[in-house]
């Protein structure tokens, strides 16, 4: 039931800019943008979470999204647990 043009592969180069104006940085597939990150952007590797989600190509779109929700949660919980909560104002 998702829109079809969620799945048109349009990607955008990523940018120090970027990098630099997020709070927070997720990288969906590790295994696909790990070393991507590490050739391009080597200083900012600690700044990315790294989730082992497959985009909806490679993987049923349910099973990313409920993977992707579940991840977020945990994120979430663990922000909270920290009790770092700037990240949010």
């Amino acid at each position: 039931g998702i829109p079809e043009f969620y799945f048109v592969r349009d990607r955008k180069s990523l940018t120090s800019d970027a990098i630099e104006d997020s709070d927070i940085i997720i990288a969906m597939d590790k295994g696909e943008h790990e070393e991507m990150v590490l050739d391009q952007f080597p200083s900012y590797i600690n700044q990315f979470n790294f989730f082992e989600v497959k985009d909806v190509f490679d993987w049923e779109p349910k099973k990313t999204l409920d993977e992707t929700q579940k991840r977020v949660e945990e994120m979430i919980n663990q922000i909270i647990n920290e009790g770092d909560l700037s990240i949010f104002s």
